[in-house]
């Protein structure tokens, strides 16, 4: 996890969670979860004459951060093949946030 990702979450929350604990609500989080899985079936397809290269936009998922408060980012899913017997294939999950820092950490209910 990237130095942001701990601001936004904190470490607890990051340490040993599913990124779909991390979804504000249960619905998107099953609908993510569902997203994912499906994936796995293409996670050692062939695509576009490059091996093991994929790039998928998942759209747009509305996370909650470590105040509560929610804040929508878009999740990119990119598979790297493997490199070498001690590298083996990965898919890496990109949370890149939409909104700013300040709206992120405002409480969710204005005091």
């Amino acid at each position: 996890a990237s130095e942001k990702a701990f601001s936004l979450w904190g470490s607890s929350a990051i340490r040993g969670a599913t990124l779909t604990s991390l979804v504000y609500e249960q619905s998107t989080a099953a609908w993510l979860q569902s997203e994912l899985t499906s994936l796995l079936p293409a996670f050692g397809a062939r695509t576009g004459g490059v091996e093991g290269f994929w790039l998928r936009e998942l759209g747009c998922v509305e996370f909650r951060s470590k105040l509560g408060s929610e804040f929508d980012s878009s999740v990119t899913c990119a598979r790297l093949p493997e490199d070498g017997p001690q590298r083996p294939a990965l898919v890496l999950v990109i949370v890149e946030p939409l909104q700013t820092q300040e709206r992120m950490d405002a409480p969710p209910y204005p005091s």
